[in-house]
């Protein structure tokens, strides 16, 4: 049985069109919001989609903490060897927030992962939500130099305007920080489309939805619903609450395993 349910959901919103971009798998997730005009935000959020899953779809690659900085390096390569050559994109960034199961088990999982940018990731655990990520914005500069409230940088201009990102400067940080799951925990990567939804909301959400994908399509929709401005992208990935009970029955004498 597969012990790790992903999903994940997207949506233009008001915007003219869609620079989000992302991919699932039940052992990696990636979310990248992209910016930089009309054409080059669309293309450098795939450009950094595309390298992370070429990078962790191979069968050569483990899924350990390098594999996971690998990865990261080459989303910035692939941007910044576009942004050299075609002028008409020559400003094009991308957020990159991605998680790689390092090693998953019926009563627990492991994960690594890698925010650049402002695309935010939270642990949903015993019906409360982490923050896991740290923006890379300007209001966020802002309240954690004291200069502003968390409260005043919801509706700061700054938020918009991110500070560390893909093919912004010639290296990327990728330091990766581990995360550790039990059964009915799940991680929520996301484009920032999804701040208009408040924590409680998304708790809320993420508990009623019966499998992954219904979760993610319930957070991107709780999002048009309260005005999101932005395009709104969700990645969920859920440590089945029934694993360690499944696995023990397709043990036991007469189950379905063999």
């Amino acid at each position: 049985m597969t012990l790790i349910d992903a999903g994940w959901a997207t949506a233009t919103g008001p915007r003219p069109d869609n620079q989000d971009r992302a991919a699932v798998s039940s052992r990696w997730a990636v979310v990248s919001d992209g910016a930089g005009g009309h054409r080059g935000g669309a293309l450098a959020a795939q450009l950094t989609v595309d390298a992370v899953v070429a990078r962790l779809s191979s069968p050569d690659e483990p899924l350990d903490a390098g594999t996971v900085c690998r990865a990261a390096c080459d989303a910035q390569a692939a941007v910044r060897a576009r942004r050299a050559t075609d002028p008409d994109v020559a400003s094009m960034v991308a957020t990159l927030t991605m998680v790689v199961a390092r090693a998953v088990d019926p009563i627990g999982s492991t994960w690594s992962l890698v925010d650049v940018g402002d695309s935010p990731a939270w642990l949903l655990a015993s019906g409360r939500l982490r923050r896991l990520s740290e923006e890379d914005n300007v209001a966020a500069e802002l309240v954690r130099a004291g200069t502003i409230s968390r409260a005043e940088a919801r509706h700061h201009p700054g938020r918009h305007v991110i500070t560390r990102a893909v093919g912004s400067d010639a290296t990327v940080d990728a330091s990766p920080t581990t995360v550790a799951l039990r059964p009915g925990d799940a991680l929520v990567l996301a484009s920032d489309g999804i701040e208009v939804v408040d924590e409680a909301t998304m708790v809320a959400v993420m508990s009623g939805a019966p499998t992954a994908s219904d979760a993610a399509r319930r957070l991107v929709d709780a999002a048009l619903a309260r005005g999101a401005t932005d395009n709104v992208t969700v990645a969920v990935l859920r440590h089945r609450a029934d694993a360690a009970a499944a696995l023990d029955g397709d043990r036991a004498p007469g189950g379905a395993g063999g």
